[in-house]
C-alpha cells in the first residue's frame, strides 16, 4: 500500500484504468469500514483500477469544535496500521482544515476525484457523505456526475441486527463491554502509552504496576474497572508480551483524587520498564472499580482477579 500525505505528491499510474475511491474518517477501521474497503478493492481489481481511500489526519469535529476535542478509536498511526492489513492500493491522508471545510462537493469531485484520481467509481458507506454541508451523496453523484462516476453503496454491517458503527463501538467501550466492542472492531481495542512513575504502592503490596501517561492519551478510554489485557513492551530493542490486569479509575481505596488513572499489573513480570512504550489490548472486563475497607482486602481481591483471569485464559486458549 502506498501512502500520501498531500495530493501534490500524488500521481495516478497511467497504466491503470482509473481508480475506485472511498472517502471518510474510518475511525476504528471496524468491520463496517472493512466491508467498504473490501468492496472498493474488489471493484478495482475486477477493472484493472487502483483502490484509493481518502481520509483525514484530524477529525472534522476538531476543526469545527476545537474546544471539545473528539476522542478517537485509533490514532492516525494505528489507523494506517489497520488499513495496511487490507488489500488497498493507495491511502491518502489529508488535513481537515479551512480549505477542506469550505470545499463544495462539486469542487471536491472535479478537483480531486476526477482531475487528480481519475475516479471511475465512488464507494459509499451506508451513511457516508462528503463536501461542504455534507452535500456529496450517492444521489448527488448520480445526478451531477452520472456520465463520469459510478456510485456504489455498501450496506451496513450487522451483528445480531445491530449496526456496526464507530459511535456504537465508543458506546460499548464507555460501558466497559470491551469484548463486544472487539467483535465490532474485528480486533482487540488497544491503548498505547509511555510508562511513567506512580506512587509505587502496587510494588509494596506485591503487585507492581505499569502506570500510563493519561495526559497524552487522546483516545476513548473504557469505563472504570478491572480488565484482562495483553500488553506488549519494547525493552532494549526486544519485544516482550505479557498477560495483565489493567485498572482504569480513580483508585478509591488508596487515593482521594478524582482524576482517572490507568495501570497494568503484568503477570509473572518484574523488570524496570519506566519510559518504555506499552501497547495494551483489552480482552475482557473482570469487574467494576471498588473501594475496599483495607489494603489487605484490596490484595485479596487482586488475587481473586488474577485467578479469574488465568481461568478465563485457559477457556480462550491464551497462555501467559
Amino acid at each position: 500500500m502506498k501512502k500520501y500525505f498531500s495530493l501534490e505528491d500524488f500521481e495516478i499510474d497511467e497504466n491503470i484504468n482509473g481508480s475506485v475511491v472511498t472517502i471518510g474518517m474510518f475511525d476504528g477501521v471496524h468491520l463496517g469500514h472493512q466491508k467498504v474497503i473490501e468492496t472498493c478493492c474488489h471493484i478495482a481489481n475486477n477493472h484493472n483500477q487502483q483502490s484509493v481511500l481518502i481520509t483525514f489526519s484530524n477529525h472534522p469535529s476538531d476543526y469545527f469544535y476545537p474546544n471539545n476535542p473528539n476522542r478517537a478509536l485509533l490514532s492516525i498511526e494505528d489507523k494506517i496500521n489497520q488499513i495496511e492489513k487490507t488489500k488497498l492500493d493507495i491511502l491518502i491522508i489529508l488535513p481537515f482544515d479551512k480549505q477542506m471545510a469550505d470545499l463544495s462537493a462539486r469542487e471536491f469531485v472535479k478537483s480531486i476525484l476526477l482531475d487528480k484520481l481519475n475516479c471511475k467509481s465512488l464507494v459509499f458507506g451506508y451513511d457516508n457523505h462528503f463536501g461542504k454541508n455534507r452535500e456529496g451523496s450517492p444521489k448527488f453523484i448520480d445526478t451531477e456526475f452520472k456520465n463520469s462516476i459510478n456510485s456504489i453503496i455498501v450496506n451496513e454491517k450487522l451483528i445480531e441486527d445491530d449496526v456496526v458503527s464507530s459511535s456504537r463501538v465508543k458506546f460499548l467501550l464507555q460501558e466497559g463491554n470491551v469484548k463486544l466492542a472487539n467483535e465490532y472492531l474485528g480486533y482487540r481495542y488497544t491503548i498505547n502509552s509511555t510508562i511513567v512513575h506512580g506512587n509505587a504502592l502496587g510494588r509494596t503490596i506485591g503487585f507492581p504496576t505499569a502506570n500510563y501517561d493519561t495526559t497524552k492519551i487522546n483516545k476513548v478510554i473504557p469505563a472504570n474497572g478491572v480488565y484482562l489485557t495483553y500488553s506488549t513492551l519494547e525493552i532494549s530493542g526486544r519485544m516482550i508480551s505479557k498477560i495483565g490486569l489493567t485498572n482504569i479509575g480513580i483508585r478509591p481505596t488508596v487515593s482521594n483524587s478524582f482524576s482517572v488513572s490507568i495501570e497494568t499489573y503484568l503477570l509473572d513480570f518484574d523488570l524496570d520498564i519506566y519510559d518504555c512504550t506499552i501497547i495494551t489490548e483489552f480482552i475482557q472486563r473482570i469487574r467494576s472499580e471498588q473501594k475496599f475497607e483495607s489494603i489487605t482486602d484490596l490484595k485479596n481481591q487482586i488475587q481473586i482477579d488474577k485467578a479469574y483471569a488465568l481461568n478465563y485464559l485457559t477457556q480462550i486458549h491464551i497462555t501467559t
